[in-house]
């Protein structure tokens, strides 16, 4: 419950404003009494081939799976997705429980990385 005393007097950012999290950083959003704590907690890149090796045509695809622990009203969620996903609609969007999270971009490098996102209240 410290984390939540912290948020409520020191925000980070206010909902609505664009800000990066890094991994393994948290983040405290809100205004006065509201606020979420977010925490990109896990990067995973998955790469794989489209054929088996025999096949000359057989290209390599990879992929970032993120992770980001969501707090708020003393509940703890968790939610993966996929940077492909963020590519394909140039955003990708979160509903929780009144607030919604719109991640607008990543980068990634081998073991960092950081997501550019909005929390509307």
């Amino acid at each position: 419950m410290q984390i939540s005393m912290f948020a409520q007097d020191n925000f980070d950012i206010v909902f609505g404003e664009t800000f990066t999290i890094k991994n393994n950083t948290i983040t405290n959003v809100g205004y006065q009494n509201e606020f979420i704590t977010i925490e990109l907690t896990d990067l995973i890149e998955e790469w794989w081939y489209d054929a088996p090796p025999e096949d000359k045509n057989r290209k390599y695809h990879s992929d970032i799976q993120y992770t980001l622990k969501i707090t708020f009203d003393d509940i703890e969620k968790q939610f993966s997705f996929y940077r492909s996903e963020i590519k394909q609609d140039n955003l990708y969007t979160i509903k929780l429980d009144g607030y919604k999270i719109i991640i607008i971009s990543d980068k990634y490098n081998n073991t960092s990385g950081s997501i550019t996102m909005k929390i509307i209240k």
